[in-house]
C-alpha cells in the first residue's frame, strides 16, 4: 500500500506531506508542494508533469472541482489514477479512478487530504 497525507496547520498555514509504502512504488507516486498555493500528490499512470499542471491550475484560480475535471476528463486522463489536492487555505479534494475500485481509499476534509492505494494494483494496471 502507498499512503500519502497532505495536511495544513491552521495556525501557521504550513503544509506538510507524508508518504509511506510497504513496497517499491517505481515512480508511480509523485508529490509537489508550492508555497502560498498548495500541494498535490498523484499515485498513478497520469502523464509525468500532471502534478505541476494541477498546481499551475490552482495558482491560476481554478476551483478544486474544475482541476479534478481537467485532470480526469481532459486529454491527460489515465485509466488508472488517484490524486489528492490541498489549497493553501485548507480546502481539499481527491479523485480515484473506478479502475482501482476497492484497492483505493480517499480522505478529504478541511485542512487535510489523503490517498491510500495498493501499489501492486497501480503497477499491474499501469504496465
Amino acid at each position: 500500500m502507498i499512503t500519502t497525507l497532505l495536511g495544513r496547520c491552521e495556525s501557521t498555514n504550513r503544509i506538510a506531506v507524508g508518504t509511506v509504502s510497504d513496497e517499491p512504488i517505481l515512480g508511480k507516486s509523485r508529490t509537489i508542494v508550492r508555497a502560498q498555493i498548495g500541494a498535490v500528490v498523484i499515485h498513478s499512470g497520469l502523464t509525468l508533469g500532471s502534478e505541476v499542471l494541477a498546481l499551475n491550475l490552482l495558482d491560476m484560480g481554478y476551483s478544486l472541482a474544475n482541476i479534478v475535471s481537467q485532470m480526469t476528463e481532459g486529454t491527460i486522463t489515465s485509466h488508472c489514477h488517484q490524486f489528492a489536492l490541498i489549497k493553501a487555505n485548507g480546502m481539499s479534494q481527491t479523485s480515484t479512478s473506478k479502475t482501482l475500485g476497492a484497492n483505493a481509499y480517499e480522505l478529504t476534509g478541511t485542512n487535510y487530504a489523503g490517498s491510500i492505494v495498493s501499489s501492486s494494483k497501480l503497477i499491474s494496471i499501469s504496465a
